[in-house]
């Protein structure tokens, strides 16, 4: 296989890997949404399998990189498509494979803010049911010491 066909092969099995791992993220999303923890479960096993996998393939992608005598990542990624330029469908699957990583970077951000949301919600439940206001419920003495506003009862326990 010649080395423009081999560096295609490799970034077929990213885009694959990718594709797949955008679609879990997407599932993770709708199931955030929900709240649906079963499914939760089962979609945090898969993505961390194909995080694995997407690292072994980045892994093959530098190694091509290295055998063709260029540096690992982006800059031997470009160096290489310099020298692919007479062959555009490296450059088109080079292109699918970073418009891929951007929306799954994306969609991973957004559903770490939805489990963030999720948390401060239940923090927020928590203190609430301890009888602590948090730190809204705090004022300052005159040397700078902390108050607290709160009650020392709880409104129940578990």
């Amino acid at each position: 296989m010649n080395p423009t066909a081999s560096f295609i092969h490799i970034l077929d099995r990213e885009i694959n890997c990718s594709t797949r791992l955008l679609k879990v993220l997407r599932r993770e999303n709708a199931a955030l949404k929900n709240a649906d923890t079963d499914t939760l479960e089962t979609i945090v096993t898969e993505k961390e399998t194909l995080l694995v996998e997407l690292d072994s393939r980045v892994s093959a992608h530098n190694a091509f990189l290295d055998e063709q005598g260029l540096p690992p990542g982006l800059e031997g990624t470009e160096k290489l498509l310099d020298y692919f330029a007479n062959d555009p469908r490296a450059e088109k699957k080079w292109s699918e494979l970073q418009e891929l990583a951007q929306a799954c970077r994306n969609l991973n951000e957004i559903n770490g803010g939805i489990v963030a949301l999720s948390q401060r919600h239940v923090r927020k439940a928590l203190d609430i049911l301890s009888g602590n206001n948090g730190p809204a419920g705090n004022t300052y003495g005159r040397c700078g010491e902390t108050h607290s506003m709160s009650s020392s009862q709880s409104i129940g326990k578990a």
